[in-house]
């Protein structure tokens, strides 16, 4: 059932440039198989984050041929986060509100 919800949203976003979403209570593993949909459909980075029951957000973050790797360093740095991963496929945490998070995004 979740994978159909995940291959839905990534129709959604279907030839859009890069996406940034929020889900509420998705497990680490679901929020990696969520942006791997989204970043197979979009034509750029796919962010994803969902809210911890402690006030921060696990995340996961990807782009076909991308290289996140001096991106995820500005944004760990700026949202007191950590994580990390491949070029083009990263994961981790964020202690920030989703407002933060946005206003990073927008940059």
């Amino acid at each position: 059932m979740e994978e159909e919800m995940f291959s839905s949203e990534a129709k959604k976003w279907e030839g859009h440039g890069s996406v940034l979403l929020f889900k509420e209570g998705l497990e680490a593993d679901s929020v990696r198989k969520l942006t791997d949909a989204v970043m197979q459909t979009c034509e750029g980075c796919c962010a994803v984050f969902s809210k911890n029951p402690d006030g921060s957000y696990k995340y996961a973050m990807g782009e076909i041929n991308g290289d996140l790797r001096q991106f995820t360093k500005e944004m760990n740095a700026a949202l007191n986060g950590r994580g990390g991963g491949k070029p083009f496929f990263v994961q981790g945490s964020v202690q920030a509100d989703e407002e933060k998070i946005r206003k990073f995004f927008e940059r």
